[in-house]
């Protein structure tokens, strides 16, 4: 919400018509009437914007085209579930078999490179394999 679109909004409530509601004599006739013509006002001043979350990169061997390829599996599993044809399915089994060889790949890939590349600095290996093994660190605690 900017101030501009506050303002606008604002505005526009002084200037609305509301005798239409003073005018009913139900009182859920005036709350909908009222309601109505508030929802309107409020989505004309106010745009809706479409917020791309950012996926944080927990999966650093998801490649581009490898999350595209995910992206069309999915697509794929959703068409099937709505529309569960035979072809749908085939589509969909194929999309998921195929992604998940890849993606087998790919992280493979990935944690050989990382060891090859820290192969003489056990430190960053034990903490990739820790974090592999979701293992922390013991907290120290205080005794009093």
């Amino acid at each position: 919400m900017s101030k501009e679109s506050l303002d606008k909004f604002r505005d526009s409530l002084h200037q609305t018509d509301w005798s239409a509601i003073t005018n009913l004599t139900s009182a859920q006739e005036k709350f909908d009437n009222f309601s109505r013509i508030y929802t309107a006002t409020y989505e004309t001043c106010f745009t809706k914007k479409k917020i791309i979350k950012k996926q944080s990169n927990s999966k650093p061997w998801i490649l581009p085209w490898l999350a595209g390829a995910c992206a069309r599996k999915n697509k794929a599993y959703n068409t099937y579930i709505k529309f569960p044809t035979l072809q749908n399915k085939a589509t969909y089994q194929n999309l998921k078999k195929f992604t998940a060889k890849h993606v087998k790949k790919a992280k493979l890939q990935y944690y050989s490179d990382y060891f090859k590349k820290y192969s003489s600095d056990g430190r960053k290996q034990w903490q990739m394999i820790n974090s592999l093994l979701s293992r922390k660190r013991p907290s120290k605690k205080c005794k009093n």
